[in-house]
């Protein structure tokens, strides 16, 4: 699937997010397990998408909705979180789509020297995409009095004068 389109979020996307993040198996997989309301969803995406500390990429296969890929950054380091879409689930395509998004999330974003994200360790196909990425298990986290495997990606090419445009 190389005609996979990928693009930033706008409020236009406010819907398809929306139903991707309530979805049943994105919230088990989720740090925060509760069923978002729209009202609440509408707030935080307006104050997502003018954070410049925030990324929501949305990723498309001709014209249908795959999923999306989300960056919480906090110099030097940003944490990652993918969702996707049902329909695409167990298509391989998690990998394809976290190496598109840190590619281009890393073009603009050079001063990054690690990203991280946190998995639950039941999300087997999290780890292994993840792992397929380029992530290495560096420990367990405790949140909320639940165990999360903290993966991290090592930026190769921070401070390396000849990337950073």
């Amino acid at each position: 699937m190389s005609n996979i389109v990928l693009r930033e979020a706008t409020f236009d996307d406010a819907k398809i997010i929306f139903d991707l993040s309530n979805d049943e198996q994105v919230r088990a997989n989720s740090i925060k397990k509760n069923l978002i309301e729209w009202q609440n969803h509408l707030k935080w995406l307006k104050i997502r998408l003018t954070d410049d500390n925030y990324k929501i990429f949305l990723f498309f296969f001709e014209n249908n909705f795959i999923g999306q890929v989300k960056f919480e950054i906090s110099p030097p380091e940003a944490i990652i979180s993918i969702s996707i879409h049902n329909d695409f689930r167990g298509k391989g395509l998690s990998a394809i789509i976290l190496k598109r998004a840190i590619e281009c999330f890393l073009r603009k974003n050079n001063a990054i020297k690690s990203i991280f994200a946190l998995i639950r360790p039941e999300n087997v196909s999290s780890i292994k995409s993840f792992s397929k990425t380029g992530f290495v298990y560096s420990k367990n986290e405790l949140i909320n009095q639940e165990q999360f495997f903290k993966f991290i990606y090592s930026n190769r090419a921070y401070g390396n004068s000849e990337t950073q445009h």
